[in-house]
């Protein structure tokens, strides 16, 4: 007798690599690549696109969304020819980058350390090497200046600057009204365990002082000491401000009034695994620790890879570059890219190659191939591109009138006049040719404009899945796969006798969502395998579900 299975949650458990998958009910899949699980659906990821080319010899780390303009806008810090370098670029039609690097730029050790945050709206970056310095106003004229630390010494004495000070931070980040200083240096002493806050800065400025010294003002210095290691990251999480160190975390929670903050320590065991591998998203912290993958809600901390990937992304990290790693929230598909540099890359030194992604909504992973094979920084923002208007065409004067513009059709823009994406960093020599070896590449991770690169290796796998029971031979004679698209997938069927036994793949059909509703296919065994992944020609597709007709075949 004919029978039928249905299987319509695929995208709602995703991936498991950790458990034997006989042991997984068949809604788990046990291999993905470059798809995207979002609405019920799995997707297959069509690639990135190209946005600009960053200036000659322009080595990228940082992208840093300031959101001053409507179109989007964004800071870009690294190294040009030996020194710190900072550009500012308005997106949307516009490639033009402004250069808004200090007056007097030093020379940059490691262009890699570059951290930044916002207070309020200003943005403020810093780098090991030089010091801490701020945007203000954002405005592509302005240029970047040293952080204050503190008044002159009388009234009408020039302030007093970082760079005065001589003191250098590895990483500022702001929490309410306050800028914090971790990890901090100067002449004479370095403090990896140093936790420093301003004072409270008015709207729309920078704290006036960090003299934890002056007694009529609430900065403060505390040093944290224990057995936790050198200060790594920290960020915000409702009113505490979470600091990571290598193998422990503390948390400021915010009191006001003249103490400010009540230190407190949360975990001894568990540490952050190096800067920018930390995003607060929805008042949850979410991580790469030493080990693995967690999520933090001020209370408790919970592995999301125990039992699901946590053999699999440990074995692909490849920890020797370790601090080329670092996540990002791609807040409109409720997803999280913990993005790693793996074993297999040969751009491993230069960057990450390989986003694992997390479902917060959904709480399911999928993974991606990163541009080229190497990304350096990415973030969250929005991206106008108003396509070709009439006020773009222009008309006489001073555009061409439409008879020398020639064919232009009325029609609709593909792309929505603003999207949110992620946008990547690549550095001279991470992008193949022909694109010119000294410059870097502002690119569009997942975005629906104009694609330049397509991933025609999507696919998603279900191995050693059981129909009935494992005592009962079952024979599969056919498919309906739920799909949608323009472009056919490629669909294989395999069958083994027992667990880990080899799995007898039958030759890949072909189907096209817009032609067939199904495929029929013979094979038999115990235990059987499904893969779907891109066919010949590129395009779009996604998988809501299967349907499995089957017959029994006897008793093992």
């Amino acid at each position: 007798m004919i029978k039928q299975l249905s299987v319509s949650s695929f995208a709602q458990k995703g991936i498991n690599t950790d458990l034997q998958p006989w042991t997984l009910p068949l809604d788990f899949l046990t291999n993905l690549r470059n798809v995207v699980i979002a609405s019920d659906q799995i997707t297959n990821y069509r690639g990135f696109s190209a946005l600009a080319s960053l200036p000659t010899n322009f080595t990228p780390s940082l992208i840093l969304n300031v959101n001053a303009f409507v179109s989007g806008f964004w800071l870009i810090a690294g190294k040009e020819n030996g020194f710190e370098s900072v550009y500012c670029f308005t997106g949307g039609n516009s490639t033009t980058f402004s250069n808004i690097t200090v007056a007097t730029p030093l020379a940059l050790a490691n262009e890699k350390i570059w951290n930044g945050c916002l207070l309020g709206k200003i943005p403020v970056v810093n780098n090991l090497s030089v010091y801490p310095e701020y945007w203000s106003p954002q405005d592509p004229a302005t240029k970047l200046q040293t952080l204050r630390w503190s008044a002159g010494a009388t009234v009408g004495d020039p302030e007093i600057t970082w760079k005065d000070k001589g003191y250098h931070a590895k990483i500022i980040r702001s929490h309410k009204q306050y800028l914090f200083a971790l990890d901090i240096s100067g002449p004479g002493f370095s403090d990896p365990d140093a936790v420093r806050w301003s004072t409270p800065a008015d709207n729309g400025a920078i704290p006036d002082s960090w003299d934890e010294l002056d007694i009529t003002n609430t900065a403060g210095l505390v040093y944290l000491g224990g057995s936790g290691g050198k200060v790594i990251d920290a960020r915000s999480l409702r009113d505490a401000f979470i600091v990571y160190r290598e193998t422990s975390i503390t948390v400021f929670d915010y009191r006001g009034g003249p103490f400010v903050f009540q230190i407190r320590d949360a975990s001894s065991s568990f540490g952050l695994l190096a800067m920018d591998c930390l995003v607060e998203v929805n008042s949850m912290h979410y991580f790469i620790g030493r080990d693995g993958i967690y999520s933090y809600d001020g209370n408790e901390i919970t592995s999301l890879l125990h039992n699901r990937l946590a053999t699999r992304f440990n074995s692909d990290f490849n920890y020797e570059y370790y601090t080329n790693a670092f996540v990002v929230a791609y807040n409109e598909d409720n997803q999280i890219w913990f993005c790693i540099p793996t074993v297999e890359s040969s751009n491993a030194a230069k960057g990450a190659n390989v986003a694992y992604v997390y479902n917060w909504e959904d709480d399911n992973w999928t993974i991606i191939d990163l541009p080229d094979g190497v990304i350096r920084d990415a973030a969250f923002g929005t991206f106008s591109d108003l396509g070709e208007t009439w006020n773009l065409i222009g008309t006489p004067p001073p555009g061409p009138s439409w008879q020398e513009r020639g064919a232009v059709v009325w029609d609709s823009e593909f792309a929505r006049p603003v999207q949110s994406t992620l946008y990547g960093l690549q550095a001279p020599g991470d992008i193949p040719a022909p694109h010119p070896a000294t410059q870097g590449r502002l690119v569009l991770i997942n975005s629906d404009r104009n694609f330049i690169s397509s991933n025609d290796n999507s696919f998603i796998e279900r191995l050693s899945f059981i129909i009935d029971s494992l005592v009962k031979v079952t024979t599969i004679t056919r498919l309906y796969p739920h799909i949608v698209g323009s472009s056919s997938v490629k669909i294989l069927v395999g069958s083994q006798d027992f667990p880990g036994d080899s799995i007898r793949w039958k030759e890949p059909v072909f189907f096209d969502p817009n032609k067939q509703r199904k495929i029929d296919i013979r094979t038999t065994g115990e235990l059987h395998s499904l893969r779907i992944e891109s066919g010949d020609s590129v395009g779009d597709w996604s998988l809501a579900g299967i349907n499995i007709e089957y017959v029994e075949a006897g008793l093992r």
